[in-house]
């Protein structure tokens, strides 16, 4: 019994046994440091996070509040690596 509950407690605690971070929110408890270690609006954070690659481009093509230059250029290239563009 002693056994089935240590067993039960290790995979609780396992970061194996946690779920992905999917809301990319860091309040989040399924969120860890390592999700947010790349700089926001770099190719690669916009490689790891398609809602908000997808949510800067619309803001991109909009007339207002565009995000800097960088990062609409950034998120277009993550949308040709992630699709197998050129």
């Amino acid at each position: 019994m002693i056994k089935a509950l240590a067993v039960v407690a290790f995979f609780a605690v396992s970061p194996q046994a946690m779920a992905a971070c999917l809301s990319h929110d860091p309040y989040d408890p399924h969120c860890t440091m390592a999700d947010f270690a790349s700089p926001i609006g770099t190719v690669q954070w916009f490689l790891n996070n398609s809602v908000d690659r997808m949510a800067t481009l619309v803001q991109c093509a909009g007339p207002r509040f565009r995000p800097p230059a960088a990062w609409c250029a950034n998120a277009a290239t993550a949308t040709k690596i992630a699709t197998g563009g050129r």
